[in-house]
This record gives structure tokens, sequence and C-alpha cells, in this order.
């Protein structure tokens, strides 16, 4: 199991691109990514998978494109 961080780009930026952090981590969890936590209002995501980097981060984006509703780039 492999501990990652997800600093996902463009979410609560003043007014825009509201998210609360118990949705993000709810999406997260359903892609069945083990011990979900969030940091503050920032996007920022730890969480354990079994899964490699790169398809991941592009599940990532996709999962978070389709349900937030906007594009969120992971650095």
């Amino acid at each position: 199991m492999t501990t990652y961080i997800a600093l996902l780009r463009a979410i609560n930026l003043g007014k825009r691109n509201k998210v609360k952090m118990a949705v993000l981590k709810e999406l997260l969890e359903s892609m069945s990514l083990e011990n979900v936590q969030t940091y503050i209002q920032s996007g920022n995501v730890i969480f354990d998978s079994e899964r490699n980097a790169e398809p991941l981060t592009q599940q990532l984006e996709q999962e978070t494109n389709q349900h937030l509703g906007f594009q969120s780039l992971l650095s």
C-alpha cells in the first residue's frame, strides 16, 4: 500500500469552484481509496492505494471533472 498526496488545483478559490471537503472525501472513497484525509479547505488530500500513480492520477482527474463540474488538475 502506497500513501499518496493529491494537490487538487482550482478548488475553493474565492467564490469559484466551491467544494466541501466532505464531498471530496466521499468522492475519493467511492474510488476505493483508503484512509482518505483532506487538509483544511484547500483541495489537498492524503490517501492510500495499491494502484500505480499514473493511472490513479488519470482517474482522479476524470472523476473530479465529472463529479465536481470543473477541471481540477493534479499537482
